[in-house]
């Protein structure tokens, strides 16, 4: 009678949403951001991972991140497929499988060369990685260190705030400034899940 009281317990329990590992890349791990945008992460190829951005106004963008970090390549996606028009290419002078990891409280410099819709032009990165913290999305927290990239050109300079999640292998867009801004955009994360295929 014990028996069959637990087993009955356990079949009426839901089961509870384990947070997402870096294995979970191979199926998918989106974060919901507070204003309901997502951004879906897969490992594309080895050293690439493939982020998609949905935002709530139905607008939809693609990201190939070069080791889940360095941005290799930035689209705008229309009816499930990539508008060449606005397609920007970023090369580096490595392989994609090539590319750094970070380490707390260090410094990385890459030169790049961008091909956008405007042409081909130079463009030089300084990366400067913080000290080693945790950061907690729903009910996941992760260990992260943060980057600061700062990109120069000859027409445009920005900088993005990214946190590294070495546990997932991702880094997650924290925030973005830019000569013409009075202040930087945030973009706070509510909540984190593996996608299920």
């Amino acid at each position: 009678m014990m028996i069959r009281l637990f087993l009955a317990c356990v079949i009426a329990t839901p089961a509870i949403a384990s947070c997402p590992v870096g294995a979970d890349l191979a199926s998918g791990i989106r974060l919901v951001q507070a204003d309901g945008t997502t951004d879906d992460y897969r490992a594309l190829r080895p050293g690439v991972v493939e982020t998609i951005s949905t935002y709530t106004d139905g607008y939809v963008a693609r990201t190939l991140l070069g080791q889940g970090i360095y941005v290799l390549e930035v689209a705008d996606v229309i009816d499930g497929s990539i508008d060449p028009y606005t397609q920007a290419v970023f090369a580096f002078r490595m392989a994609a499988g090539d590319m750094p990891l970070p380490d707390s409280n260090t410094q990385m410099k890459f030169g790049t060369t961008v091909r956008d819709g405007g042409g081909l032009y130079p463009e030089n990165i300084v990366i400067d990685w913080g000290d080693r913290a945790t950061v907690t999305y729903g009910k996941c927290s992760y260990a992260m260190i943060p980057g600061t990239f700062s990109h120069t050109s000859d027409d445009y300079d920005h900088q993005e705030v990214v946190h590294y999640l070495p546990e997932l292998g991702i880094s997650v867009l924290h925030s973005y400034f830019d000569d013409e801004m009075t202040e930087a955009d945030i973009y706070p994360v509510a909540d984190i899940k593996t996608i299920r295929n």
